[in-house]
């Protein structure tokens, strides 16, 4: 079975049976005993792998959040309980020639298209943000796709942006920890603060 076919299968099985527990999973699907595990396991995998889009909106004169960022993020293997999480990141590398050679027009599509694919977009709140027309932008085209907005406060910040803080769907500290547990809640649509209007 591919992938897709499993998940489906699970998340099938899971309206049919949602008070089954896993260890009597593997019971009812086949009569074959080495089949019944195989399934069960796929599965019970298929259910609980979550990849998330992520695009960290950031300005390159103040990259050292955003590489702090990105190395918390995708330099770990991440779960929650049961839940596999896997990231993709959608920003837009500093060695994208759109950075170097395109124009603003050409930079706003590419930004565009990459944050219309995301689950969710990180922030940093350093007061640099107000200034930023790119970050600006950037939380403008979120809240036309109704995307959650993290927004990450950095370590020892005195000031932070109105603009960030203002459009977050949820805001948290600078920990690896806060970081991706605020990732998982906006992904899973659980937030301290209302959806953008």
């Amino acid at each position: 079975m591919q992938d897709c076919e499993i998940r489906i299968a699970a998340r099938l099985f899971c309206l049919y049976c949602q008070n089954i527990r896993p260890a009597a999973l593997s019971s009812m699907l086949f009569p074959f005993d080495w089949l019944n595990g195989y399934l069960a396991k796929r599965i019970l995998q298929a259910m609980s792998k979550h990849t998330i889009n992520l695009f960290i909106s950031h300005a390159w004169k103040y990259s050292s959040h955003y590489e702090t960022l990105h190395g918390w993020i995708f330099n770990s293997n991440w779960r929650s309980g049961q839940a596999s999480l896997s990231f993709k990141d959608y920003s837009i590398p500093k060695d994208d020639p759109v950075h170097t050679n395109g124009t603003d027009k050409q930079l706003k599509e590419a930004i565009d298209v990459r944050l219309s694919k995301c689950n969710v977009i990180l922030v940093v709140t350093g007061v640099y943000s107000t200034y930023s027309k790119w970050i600006k932008k950037e939380v403008e085209l979120a809240q036309q796709y109704d995307k959650a907005i993290l927004s990450v406060t950095p370590h020892g910040a005195k000031r932070t942006s109105a603009i960030v803080t203002g459009a977050a769907t949820k805001s948290v500290g600078w920990t690896k920890k806060s970081v991706v547990d605020g990732i998982w809640k906006l992904h899973r649509g659980i937030s301290n603060r209302p959806k953008h209007q």
